[in-house]
């Protein structure tokens, strides 16, 4: 039986009936290739009957065969998926699917002793104290210059610039969090070889750096690339937009025949790593590799495919477009509608269906933090809801000190309280740990609470003027003051002793978070509030238990969703694309890494309005976004990316990066 005709049989057992676009790409998963798939074009379908053809046809052992995707879920969707089919066929599922991440991990552990490691511990966190001082021991010993308060950017652009494989010179003094650090090159360079070299001695490796070690494994000893080379015959690897030139030159050293499926208008991860270039570079690893290309969308109504290729379409000029499923769509893009109204709207169809959606809703946004005033809007409502990691506004950055602060001076007794101390009185910061603070130890042994401390203050102006201030806010909080009140009694002083020199630490500034929860704390005591956050979140633990209700997601995390109809939020021009950030990178210039977060951007814009079949709402509350409205502000930076050539050295760089010293 030829293979044309073993696809038709397999197609009436699995009832299943491919295109033509999808059956090239089946029959072909046991040579290199690359394949791009347009929203909604049966993708996940395809790759599991690549596989099962691969193995039954092309007569390749399942456990010669990886499937990989890059996150749990991802993996395991295409796993079961997988499993469904081979039920449907009478066979036992023997591919291996795994998350790169975790493949990685294996290959580390049955081989560090290659590294030096007799024993090999994963951690997935770790300590800007105990980094802080290696690094500024090291460099006083080199006669290093270094601020200690830029510690923290200086580990955050080791981290970032190690997950994308960046080591040449000249393309990491291109790099804003480099130029961040505010060291030279060779600086910088010692101080990330000390802490990748700290690591393997002390035998720990933090999570994201497993790849790293990896790699090296890899180019230091061949023979264990062989012999997975001898275990895997084809790599499948889903979401393959997403790779950074650190995993594809991986995946190269693993198998001689990998077979990429994603799609490059939905790169959205490029902080970690993921980069354009990425197909460029496949084909210089694999230069006689195949490219195929899925166009027709079975999701999509055709005035929403039309919208989609519109926003994307500064990123790809010539690139290939896709079809939708017909017409009929809807499309709409309004402003001055806030959060109560639409969820008040969709609630009352919600109670109007007897407490049922007649149609599947996703409600996204750019910024994890938009949940907030969505989940309160919808919680007012007692409309079902759920979102992923909701994070209460007791927890939001800069609110959390706040509410630290309230709690120790409405509850002065309880010992643990005084761990926020230091962030209002500057001469604790030299302690360790909270409990070595004096007025701790004083608390513990004698008993007593804060306000019955009797301690000499080296700053006295300070140290009282704190003791005071907390002392009116207990008075406040007992008298039934607002929470707001509380919170901004404190944030005065709170600003000016600690926030002033951290707020670039913080992903977004103070007066974001502030302005965030400003509606969910207005007209509620301290005590109110709190009880609301945690009646909210067993709302929504009842909701994601029971899988019912709107969902609601950030951008990223609707990738792979889709639903009837979806709402686009917080559509405005000041965060997408985030402000702040391209002014910094405007500020330091560099204007290349501005021009990868503004097709980043448009990537995540793309993708979320993908996610919708029959209607797509689009809002803003003050100027849209120049990325929906079709206009493109950001020729200058488009063309500089076109032109940029790529000459990576990375890998040639990293290598002598690992080399022993002697």
């Amino acid at each position: 039986m030829n293979i044309d005709n073993f696809l038709v049989t397999m197609e009436v057992r699995l009832n299943k009936c491919y295109t033509e676009e999808q059956r090239d790409f089946i029959k072909n998963l046991d040579t290199p290739g690359i394949c791009f798939a347009s929203p909604g074009t049966g993708k996940t379908a395809s790759a599991v009957a690549g596989l099962l053809l691969t193995e039954l046809y092309k007569q390749i052992p399942g456990n010669k065969i990886y499937a990989l995707s890059f996150t749990n879920a991802a993996t395991l969707e295409l796993s079961v998926r997988h499993k469904e089919a081979c039920s449907r066929l009478g066979i036992n599922q023997n591919v291996n699917f795994k998350t790169l991440h975790s493949m990685c991990t294996n290959i580390l552990r049955e081989n560090h002793e290659l590294l030096g490691m007799e024993n090999l511990r994963i951690s997935s966190s770790f300590s800007i104290e105990s980094l802080s001082r290696i690094i500024m021991s090291a460099c006083q010993e080199r006669n290093i210059e270094i601020d200690p308060r830029n510690i923290r950017n200086i580990v955050k652009a080791v981290r970032t610039l190690n997950s994308s494989l960046t080591f040449e010179k000249h393309n990491v003094e291109s790099k804003m969090c480099f130029i961040e650090t505010r060291l030279k090159y060779e600086d910088f360079t010692f101080i990330r070889k000390l802490l990748y070299d700290y690591n393997k001695l002390a035998e720990r490796i933090q999570v994201d750096d497993i790849m790293l070690y990896t790699l090296e494994l890899l180019l230091k000893h061949p023979e264990v690339s062989r012999k997975f080379k001898d275990q895997c015959r084809v790599m499948l690897v889903d979401e393959a937009q997403d790779l950074s030139l650190l995993q594809l030159r991986i995946i190269s050293l693993l198998t001689d025949c990998p077979v990429l499926i994603g799609d490059i208008k939905q790169q959205i991860y490029a902080f970690n790593g993921a980069c354009q270039e990425i197909v460029g570079q496949f084909y210089k690893y694999f230069p006689g590799a195949w490219r195929k290309y899925f166009s027709r969308s079975f999701r999509c109504k055709n005035e929403i495919a039309d919208y989609a290729t519109k926003l994307i379409l500064p990123n790809h000029v010539g690139g290939e477009d896709f079809t939708g499923t017909g017409d009929g769509g809807v499309v709409t893009v309004g402003t001055g509608i806030d959060y109560d109204t639409i969820c008040k709207e969709i609630s009352d169809k919600f109670l109007m269906n007897r407490r049922n959606f007649e149609k599947g809703i996703l409600f996204l946004f750019r910024n994890n933090a938009s949940a907030l005033p969505v989940s309160e809007a919808f919680f007012k409502w007692k409309c079902p809801f759920r979102v992923n990691n909701y994070t209460p506004v007791q927890s939001l950055p800069v609110i959390k000190d706040l509410c630290d602060f309230v709690n120790l001076a409405t509850n002065p007794g309880i010992l643990e309280n005084v761990a926020c101390l230091p962030k209002l009185i500057p001469e604790f910061r030299a302690y360790e740990s909270y409990t070595d603070i004096p007025i701790y130890r004083i608390m513990k042994q004698k008993h007593i609470g804060l306000f019955d401390v009797n301690y000499k203050f080296k700053n006295e102006f300070n140290g009282e003027h704190v003791m005071q201030l907390l002392l009116e806010v207990h008075d406040m909080a007992v008298g039934g003051a607002l929470a707001s009140e509380l919170f901004n009694k404190l944030y005065p002083t709170y600003y000016q002793v600690w926030l002033q020199e951290r707020e670039r630490y913080l992903e977004y500034d103070a007066k974001y978070y502030l302005r965030l929860a400003n509606p969910i704390i207005q007209g509620k005591t301290y005590p109110a509030l709190i009880k609301n956050e945690i009646e909210k979140m067993k709302f929504i633990d009842e909701c994601n238990a029971r899988r019912i209700g709107v969902r609601c997601y950030t951008f990223h995390s609707a990738k792979g969703l889709e639903d009837d109809i979806v709402y686009m939020v917080d559509c405005d021009q000041d965060i997408i694309p985030n402000a702040s950030k391209l002014d910094r990178m405007a500020r330091f210039n560099c204007d290349l890494d501005a021009a990868r977060e503004i097709r980043n951007e448009r990537s995540l814009v793309y993708v979320a309005a993908t996610r919708a079949k029959e209607e797509l709402h689009v809002y803003y509350n003050g100027e849209i976004s120049k990325l929906l409205e079709g206009e493109n502000p950001y020729l200058k930076y488009d063309m500089l990316y076109e032109n940029f050539k790529i000459d990576y050295r990375d890998v040639e760089v990293f290598q002598e990066f690992c080399k022993e010293e002697d």
